[in-house]
């Protein structure tokens, strides 16, 4: 038997990773989604094709040994239910699974029939967020637990650049600098 997690990047799936050691849990294998250079076309980072690409990889490798579950970690960016629409979109897609399959909802498992398997593989989503909207910098900024001094100082960076005629960095690649800078600072 074989638990399978799909994560977003390498980073998030060194996190996860983390996690899952931390808890001495044995049976899970952390997979990041492999993104191409096409994949970014449509979406920022992740894409329907992607998820769908590790979507049939896990079914292919389930007709060949018992994977029972299937974790999907994503960053909530700026709408959990955009990206459960990507989700289920990318099931959809996945020409062994039945059209009507979907996930209804965040943090809770689904039976997923597929033509090729006598047992269903379970599936459930979960959306790294603080507050409803960010990604797991967004979380790991939020839960610090050392003094964040150069961090933190980024803030003023992000002021001294309006206050230089240029646009301030994005939210999202912000939180990213900002864990850099905690993280080798800090």
């Amino acid at each position: 038997m074989s638990n399978r997690l799909i994560v977003e990047s390498k980073n998030d799936k060194f996190f996860i990773q983390s996690i899952v050691n931390y808890l001495n849990i044995s049976n899970v294998d952390v997979l990041e989604i492999n993104v191409t250079e096409n994949d970014y076309l449509d979406l920022d980072g992740l894409s329907v094709a992607s998820l769908e690409r590790e979507l049939k990889t896990i079914e292919a490798d389930a007709q060949k040994s018992y994977v029972n579950k299937v974790g999907i970690i994503l960053d909530a960016d700026d709408s959990q239910l955009k990206n459960l629409n990507k989700i289920n979109e990318a099931i959809i897609k996945v020409k062994v699974f039945p059209q009507n399959q979907k996930l209804e909802r965040i943090s809770h498992f689904v039976p997923i029939h597929s033509i090729n398997l006598e047992d269903p593989i379970q599936i459930a989503c979960y959306f790294v967020n603080v507050n409803g909207i960010g990604e797991l910098e967004t979380l790991l900024k939020e839960i610090r637990a050392k003094d964040a001094t150069y961090a933190d100082c980024l803030n003023r960076w992000q002021v001294c650049l309006q206050k230089n005629g240029k646009d301030p960095v994005s939210s999202k690649d912000f939180d990213k600098f900002w864990i850099s800078n905690y993280l080798r600072f800090d």
